[in-house]
C-alpha cells in the first residue's frame, strides 16, 4: 500500500464548516493508504510486406486503480480519488509507401 502525502497539514481530517445545513459531524476523516493494483495490456498483431495491423485492448480487467487522493482547496471542499482510464479497446493498421 501506497501512502499519500500532502503540503498542506494533515490530509487524513478536514474540518467541515459549520453553520451550513444540519450536519452531524464537525470532522470529515478518510483513509490515507491507498490500495495496490494490477494492469494489463494485451497487443496481438500481424505483419506483412510493407503493412501492419493489431488488435489492442487496455486495462484488460477495468481495474479501477486509486492512484492519488483529489483535493479541492486543501480539504475544504470535496475530496476523491484520481483512478486510471477504464479499459479501452481498438485496433491499428500501418502502411508503408
Amino acid at each position: 500500500m501506497a501512502l499519500a502525502t500532502d503540503d498542506q497539514g494533515d490530509p487524513a481530517t478536514a474540518t467541515l464548516f459549520r453553520n451550513v445545513g444540519a450536519t452531524s459531524v464537525s470532522v470529515l476523516s478518510f483513509p490515507l493508504s491507498l490500495p495496490s493494483y494490477d494492469i494489463v495490456n494485451l497487443r496481438v498483431g500481424v505483419r506483412g510486406e510493407g503493412w501492419e495491423g493489431a488488435l489492442f485492448v487496455n486495462n484488460l480487467g477495468d481495474e479501477r486503480a486509486r492512484l492519488a487522493i483529489d483535493r479541492e482547496r486543501g480539504l475544504r471542499a470535496r475530496y476523491g480519488f484520481l483512478t486510471n482510464p477504464p479499459r479501452t479497446y481498438g485496433a491499428t493498421v500501418r502502411k508503408e509507401f
